[in-house]
């Protein structure tokens, strides 16, 4: 059904990011302020059912797929069971909704929501956590994205830079149905890609990464799956090489019931994969 929730925006023209770009460290170093970002709580938020207004991955940037899965509830312990047997599945999946075209999973994140969640709006959590994320943003940007690629296919980079590449996530719950901390999605059609969006820095241990937080926008439609299903996974857009400045889907949890017990307690996996659209086979990609 349709509802309305509370979801978390990162706030916009900040006075210390007129003198520090945007950044949020994923580890702690004394001395350093974790994060120069600041959220607030937006509530009343219509955010639409999936299962009553149809969206397709090719128009809307968002679909909603059957996933057939060999994995038992236990088995989401086991990376190696996850590696071997799930990561296939998903790339399957992906496939049967954008094509038979060259898929590469990249990464995978297992979340969990602790008794301590969910945390107090405008709090700074670690991304790398294996929490859900409250904050709305975008996974990809152009220059994070060209990063990635170097850093996944090392001296082949090049060759998969020439090609028609896009970035892309698939995310489903352990366990259904979802009451609790379900994923919400925005039509990208939606954003005001240059004013909805802020650049922001992630920096790791060795490297520094670039993601997109969003500002709240009334024109902002969202979008979520009631009472999601294991069975049942999100495909949703991230960034497509042939369109850089176009938004890819903006995405964040939210909290959709105070009361639910801890053993139903949201758990999920998020994918995500790089796929590659043109006709040139010559590469062989494994999961």
């Amino acid at each position: 059904m349709d509802i309305s929730a509370e979801l978390c925006f990162c706030t916009k023209d900040e006075p210390i990011h007129k003198v520090e770009i945007p950044y949020l460290l994923t580890y702690s170093l004394e001395g350093v302020t974790k994060s120069n970002l600041a959220f607030e709580a937006v509530d009343n938020i219509p955010v639409l059912d999936v299962r009553k207004h149809s969206l397709t991955y090719e128009d809307h940037g968002i679909q909603l797929e059957h996933i057939d899965s060999k994995m038992m509830y236990d088995d989401w312990q086991d990376s190696q069971k996850i590696e071997k047997v799930f990561l296939r599945e998903a790339r399957d999946t992906i496939r049967k909704v954008v094509g038979h075209h060259e898929v590469y999973i990249f990464e995978y994140r297992v979340r969990r929501r602790p008794k301590s969640f969910p945390y107090l709006a405008g709090q700074v959590v670690d991304p790398n956590a294996p929490v859900p994320v409250l904050g709305a943003h975008i996974d990809y940007c152009e220059s994070d994205s060209v990063d990635r690629i170097e850093v996944i296919f090392k001296e082949r980079a090049p060759k998969m830079l020439a090609r028609s590449y896009q970035f892309l996530n698939l995310w489903k719950p352990l366990r259904g149905p979802v009451k609790d901390c379900p994923l919400a999605l925005c039509d990208p059609k939606s954003v005001d890609f240059q004013n909805d969006t802020m650049l922001v820095q992630s920096v790791n241990t060795t490297s520094v990464g670039e993601f997109l937080s969003l500002h709240y926008n009334t024109s902002q439609r969202w979008y979520y799956v009631s009472e999601q299903m294991p069975w049942e996974a999100l495909v949703f857009h991230g960034y497509d090489s042939r369109t850089p400045k176009a938004p890819g889907v903006p995405h964040a949890a939210f909290v959709q019931d105070h009361t639910v017990p801890e053993d139903q307690a949201r758990e999920s996996i998020e994918i995500r994969a790089v796929v590659f659209l043109d006709e040139d086979a010559n590469e062989s990609l494994e999961v």
